[in-house]
């Protein structure tokens, strides 16, 4: 067929993508509106992602009373990885990837819509708690001795960050402490690592007290006259 021959059927094709787009979004005037979304990666079971994109932008087209409603808190886009084993893999969003209100809309772009996103197995560790000070106890106290309990908890994370990971630092403040005492408290986790049970953990500090120098002759009154 000739490309005259073809020219009745593009029209007929674009008048009928034009008649549906029209009854598509009859009622309403048509509205641009680019967006920031959250991005909800969906990893396979027993995977951690190790570098997760937190947001991306889509550019939506539709009624301007559906477009109007969209927020970062009803819309997402939903990435799911297809993998078995650790490793980085290319990751395309399509438009079907956004999860959108009830309403007619058109996504016309998503940016970045190509990702490269690195996964690794999620195992357990126990690991031991090291207790660290911070500030200065009161003038002439001094910490003595510190404990911590439980010593060790269990850890759950990604195996190549559990694997050079043997402590977890637990902070606690003796700043112008005087006296002994006990405080419970978390320790600081690195990122996408957990506890595998949360805990807190109960912190120990035994401080010398400071010592009241007393001038006996002055509380004396300077002793007895002759």
């Amino acid at each position: 067929m000739s490309n005259r021959g073809r020219l009745p059927l593009l029209l007929l094709a674009f008048a009928l993508a034009l008649a549906v787009k029209i009854a598509v979004y009859e009622g309403g005037q048509l509205s641009e509106r680019t967006i920031e979304v959250g991005v909800v990666i969906q990893p396979p079971p027993g995977f951690r992602v190790l570098h997760p994109i937190n947001k991306v932008e889509v550019r939506l087209q539709g009624k301007s009373s559906d477009v109007a409603i969209l927020n970062p808190q009803n819309a997402s886009v939903l990435v799911p990885i297809e993998a078995s084993t650790p490793g980085a893999y290319p990751v395309t969003i399509r438009p079907e990837n956004v999860r959108l209100p009830p309403g007619n809309f058109e996504v016309l772009s998503i940016e970045p819509s190509s990702l490269s996103l690195e996964i690794d197995r999620e195992v357990s560790k126990i690991v031991s708690l090291e207790v660290q000070p911070v500030g200065e106890p009161a003038a002439g106290a001094t910490v003595r001795e510190i404990e911590v309990r439980p010593s060790e908890v269990e850890v759950v994370g990604p195996e190549k960050l559990l694997r050079n990971l043997d402590s977890l630092p637990v902070v606690v403040s003796v700043e112008r402490r005087a006296f002994s005492f006990e405080e419970r408290t978390v320790p600081e986790m690195p990122p996408l690592v957990r506890l595998a049970n949360p805990i807190q953990v109960v912190v120990s500090v035994r401080l010398e007290e400071p010592q009241l120098n007393v001038d006996l002759d002055e509380v004396g009154g300077g002793g007895a006259e002759e």
